[in-house]
């Protein structure tokens, strides 16, 4: 019977990308373009954040002293520079014991980091001080290709940088397109192998770092001679593995070559629950009788090879298979698709049957994995980068085989923000697309209040945004200036109020309401900011119809006659450039 098992998201085994969009491959060309416009500081920042899996294998056999220092360093790589770490204050028997062992911890972070290729192993350690405060100095060394005289080539490096960058990339991009683990780890051995000629006279400055292997003097060098040895290969293809999140490690020890026992580096792969024996190096053989394009893969994913002998068996990865990798493992596995993934800012949904050809009756578990390796609890549906390990038993007489799905949840093509009002009442939803900057809309006002901001809140694929406000801070000043004491609470509750009665005018003005620089406020009026009202104090301009004025107050005209009449008279006020009619009534005596 098969067993049907829901899943999120599945990028490798089988995988294809299930998007309702397509991404463009790019070139190398492109990449190369997009990094070489960062500066320094950048590309740093892109090399330390973007390396999938943070190999913490070495890191695992320090003590805790060395452990202590060996965390000290990922801080101080943020910023590409040689530097120095200083712990000061420490006891005598501390600094001594942190002293101890520095040498270890600084080797096991570059073996772990092989993506900070121009720190090379070695290191200056000093102590001094007191026994009751003494200060501990850890210095790591930079390669020499990497060094003009003593001083710091920024400049090569940056211009490094720009390269393994986009190699890295470029290289990845390509690897993703192939089915699991297996075949991208082959691509990635086949095309160092294949891309690199072994530094048989050991002439290049860059042999024992990646870049003697990833910088390639077709492209930018100028014919400069990158080529490496082994240490090159091995670093280069853990830091294209790990960047791809596969795990490989790079072990040290003796090898039998040409030329009898002689240092060397290898690699040893992760492969679905067991280490694998890798030697990059041995399958470029060198020789005139080979083609420039053979790849021996007897040395990838290998038994042990008794040409290997490592200097610390402490470091063997665990556990370490005795047999070589059977790529037909994974086709024991059984991968069919029912539905495509839709990105509409739901959680995704979709049904897979996954179940072992050899036992479709296995008992099968499903466990999913953040990107720190950490169990979940659920089915995750948040973007991020996920694994899904898959385990049961292969049948009678086999024993249980677990494999890792590993997979990622992106951003859908499409977002929406949506903008609330105060009372969390919906105002609009707007589509943008994902990387673009959140589109505004205008906040409505609240009377007796000022909108502050727009505080946007992201999850999964939406923006929410909600409104902030701050009370109004209004002031009240009379006509000379003097303070009022008023509680503001709106513009209609202002005129309301008998707060003008009390100011003082002189005689032939008229207080025509509050004023705001210069402008009347009237009740449609809306206050969005913090201000101080006056009273608005016009002089009266006036005329009367038909009638000469002569004077202040002496009007001359036809307008009475001898008999006591009640007449009318049309004052118009000029106020403000306006004109307001008037109509007053008024008895005029015969006399």
């Amino acid at each position: 019977m098969k067993r049907k098992v829901l899943f999120v998201f599945l990028l490798a085994v089988f995988g294809v990308l299930f998007f309702n969009y397509k991404v463009e491959a790019k070139s190398f060309e492109e990449f190369y373009n997009d990094y070489a416009s960062m500066n320094f500081n950048q590309k740093v920042n892109v090399l330390h954040n973007s390396q999938e899996t943070g190999n913490k294998f070495y890191y695992n056999t320090l003590d805790d002293n060395g452990k202590e220092v060996y965390a000290s360093f990922v801080p101080m790589m943020m910023g590409g520079y040689p530097f120095e770490a200083v712990f000061e204050g420490l006891s005598g028997d501390k600094a001594q014991a942190m002293a101890d062992s520095s040498g270890k911890a600084w080797r096991a972070f570059n073996f772990d980091h092989p993506e900070y290729f121009w720190f090379n192993n070695a290191v200056n350690i000093s102590v001094s001080g007191t026994v009751i405060s003494a200060t501990l100095t850890v210095t790591p060394g930079i390669e020499d290709g990497y060094m003009s005289g003593a001083t710091f080539n920024q400049a090569l490096l940056n211009e490094d940088l720009t390269h393994i960058l986009a190699r890295r990339a470029y290289l990845k991009q390509e690897a993703d397109q192939l089915q699991n683990e297996y075949q991208k780890l082959r691509y990635l051995y086949t095309w160092l192998i294949q891309n690199n000629e072994y530094d048989t006279d050991f002439s290049s400055a860059f042999a024992h770092n990646p870049s003697g292997a990833l910088i390639k003097s077709d492209f930018g060098k100028d014919g400069s001679l990158y080529e490496p040895v082994c240490e090159a290969y091995a670093e280069a293809f853990q830091m294209l593995a790990n960047y791809c999140n596969i795990p490989v490690i790079t072990t040290i020890g003796q090898a039998y070559g040409s030329g009898g026992w002689e240092n060397h580096a290898w690699s040893h792969a992760f492969m679905i629950d067991k280490w694998y024996f890798t030697d990059v190096t041995f399958g470029d053989p060198t020789g005139s009788h080979l083609d420039p394009d053979y790849v021996d893969y007897d040395y990838f994913l290998a038994a042990p090879s008794n040409k290997h002998v490592i200097n610390d068996e402490a470091y063997l990865p665990s556990p370490l298979s005795d047999t070589a990798f059977d790529p037909n493992l994974l086709n024991d596995f059984y991968l069919e698709t029912q539905e495509n993934y839709v990105y509409n800012g739901h959680p995704i949904k979709g049904y897979e049957e996954l179940y072992i050809l050899a036992n479709p009756d296995a008992a099968l578990t499903i466990s999913y994995f953040d990107s720190n390796n950490i169990l979940l609890g659920e089915i995750p549906s948040a973007i991020g980068s996920y694994t899904v390990r898959a385990r049961g038993a292969l049948g009678s007489g086999f024993e249980a085989l677990s494999i890792n799905f590993n997979f990622s949840i992106l951003a859908p093509e499409h977002n929406t923000v949506i903008y609330y009002d105060k009372d969390g009442n919906v105002l609009a939803s707007i589509p943008y697309n994902f990387g673009d900057a959140i589109p505004n809309y205008e906040a409505p006002h609240v009377s007796g209040y000022k909108f502050v901001s727009w505080n946007y809140i992201t999850e999964e694929y939406n923006v929410y945004a909600h409104p902030i406000y701050q009370k109004l801070v209004i002031t009240f000043e009379d006509s000379e200036g003097n303070s009022i004491d008023y509680d503001f609470t709106d513009v209609a509750a202002l005129y309301e109020s008998d707060l003008l009665n009390g100011v003082e005018k002189d005689p032939g003005y008229l207080i025509m309401g509050w004023e705001i620089n210069g402008e009347l406020l009237t009740e449609d009026s809306q206050i969005t900011d913090d201000v101080t009202l006056k009273p608005l104090v016009k002089k009266i301009n006036y005329s009367i119809d038909g009638m000469t004025k002569k004077g202040e107050n002496v009007f001359v005209g036809s307008v009475f006659k001898s008999e006591d009449i009640i007449g009318k008279i049309v004052v118009a006020f000029r106020l403000n450039g306006k004109m307001s009619l008037v109509h007053l009534l008024l008895q005029q005596s015969s006399q």
